[in-house]
C-alpha cells in the first residue's frame, strides 16, 4: 500500500502512515527494540524534510496502545534526538507529538522526554487514535494547513502489518 511501511523486529511490529500528509502515524505492536526505534525515527526526518520542501508544517501521531512494556530508558534517548534534531533544523515545522496512550507507565515516559529536549516542544495525549486525529487536524487549521483530504478521524484503521503480531496485548 503506497504511502505505508511495515517493520517488524521479533515479536514487535511498526506501522509508518503517510497517507494523510502531513499528518503521518506510527502504530506500535509488542515492545519498542532499538532497530525499531531507529527505523521509526527516520521515517520522521524524512517525513520532516518532506514537509520542508513541500513548506507545510506536519504532525506525528504515536499509537502506543499496543505495547506490550514499557520503553527502556535509552530508547528515549534515540526519541529525544530525533525530536531535537527536527526542532534545530526548522523550529516550527513540527507542529506537535500526539501519543495515543493509555497507561501511565508510557506518560511517565513521555513526561521525562519532554524534559530531555533541548527546546521546548509540546506532546499531547489522547486515548484513541480517533481523538489523535481530530487533535491533528485542528492543530493543522490552526497553522493554517489544510486538512489531508480523504482522512476521517472516525473509520481510520491501522494498515494491518504483514504478520501477526497485532494480536498482541497493550499495556
Amino acid at each position: 500500500m503506497e504511502g505505508v511501511q511495515h517493520h517488524t523486529s521479533g515479536e514487535t511490529s511498526l506501522t509508518l502512515d503517510s497517507r494523510y500528509f502531513p499528518i503521518v502515524v506510527g502504530t506500535w505492536v509488542g515492545a519498542m527494540t532499538t532497530q525499531t526505534v531507529r527505523t521509526g525515527t527516520a521515517w520522521v526526518d524524512r517525513m520532516a524534510e518532506r514537509a520542508r520542501r513541500e513548506d507545510v508544517a506536519f504532525v506525528l501521531i504515536s499509537d502506543t496502545t499496543r505495547l506490550t512494556e514499557k520503553p527502556r530508558v535509552e530508547l528515549r534517548n534515540e526519541f529525544a534526538a530525533c525530536i531535537d534534531r527536527i526542532n534545530e533544523h526548522d523550529p516550527g515545522r513540527f507542529l506537535r507529538l500526539v501519543v495515543v496512550v493509555r497507561h501511565r507507565m508510557m506518560r511517565a515516559f513521555l513526561a521525562m522526554l519532554l524534559w530531555m529536549l533541548k527546546r521546548k516542544f509540546r506532546i499531547s495525549t489522547t486515548g484513541t487514535i480517533d481523538d489523535a486525529l481530530t487533535t491533528a487536524r485542528a492543530l493543522l487549521e490552526a497553522a493554517g494547513v489544510p486538512h489531508p483530504e480523504g482522512l476521517d478521524p472516525s473509520t481510520y484503521r491501522c494498515p494491518a502489518p504483514r504478520d501477526s503480531v497485532l494480536d498482541a496485548g497493550g499495556l
